[in-house]
């Protein structure tokens, strides 16, 4: 019988996720082949695989359909932040998309590249899976990061999900916001963020010289640094003390 996968944040072709996630791969090359082997070893050919986004950064269009190729199921895209339109224009089974509600198994879940707090139907047992964050945003009872830095760099079943949402205590029903049953749960706990992360402040150094450079256009500029706009881009590297363009 098909099965249903999820996953997030392959980062195909992506030399520098390697040094920001901390990823046991010598080099980029290491790291995608470890991917597929991963991903073919547990997804067969009539399996679907919805993929929550950054399939891919940096990585030559030729080398990045070789790779697609070479993934086995029905693969779906939620768009990331970082997904290219050479990442969007691959033979996708369904049409990629910034969000989308499905139903697994009479389960229903929300996929979106970003964990949320708030979303349709999570009183009423509504799931939602994020990636984006790399391991780093805790999950909740009804939440949870699908990414392959939170799974072993292997595609999850909703079985699988399952069981880690269950190790979530439930908080007090009166108070929690997914109502009786409670299904936000008690988080992980996480110190405190006062300073922009050393992973950001890489890749904003980065977006911002390829921009300076010409290397990068604005609109890759700006969505390597996971900004909205070219002046937000420039305001951010003005207070991270980089140097302007006419510097």
């Amino acid at each position: 019988m098909p099965q249903t996968y999820f996953t997030a944040d392959t980062h195909f072709g992506h030399t520098n996720v390697i040094r920001f996630c901390n990823r046991p791969f010598t080099d980029a090359e290491e790291m995608d082949e470890t991917l597929i082997a991963n991903w073919n070893a547990v997804v067969g050919p009539k399996d679907d695989v919805f993929h929550l986004g950054d399939f891919a950064v940096r990585c030559d269009p030729k080398k990045m359909a070789n790779i697609f190729r070479r993934l086995n199921g029905r693969k779906h895209l939620i768009i990331g932040n970082h997904d290219s339109g050479a990442t969007i224009a691959l033979p996708w089974s369904s049409q990629p998309a910034q969000y989308r509600e499905i139903s697994v198994e009479g389960q229903r879940v929300i996929l979106f590249h970003y964990g949320q707090r708030v979303w349709n139907g999570m009183r009423y047992g509504t799931l939602q899976f994020f990636g984006h964050s790399h391991g780093r945003l805790p999950g909740c009872r009804a939440s949870l990061d699908v990414g392959v830095d939170s799974w072993g760099f292997t595609p999850v079943t909703l079985a699988a999900i399952r069981e880690r949402l269950a190790l979530f205590e439930p908080t007090n029903p009166e108070v929690d916001p997914a109502g009786p049953g409670g299904a936000l749960g008690v988080p992980l706990p996480r110190p405190p963020v006062e300073q922009p992360s050393e992973e950001w402040l890489l890749e904003l150094h980065e977006a911002w010289n390829g921009l300076c450079s010409g290397h990068l256009g604005i609109e890759e500029a700006v969505c390597q640094a996971g900004l909205t706009s070219v002046e937000e881009l420039a305001a951010a590297a003005e207070r991270a003390g980089l140097p302007s363009q006419s510097s």
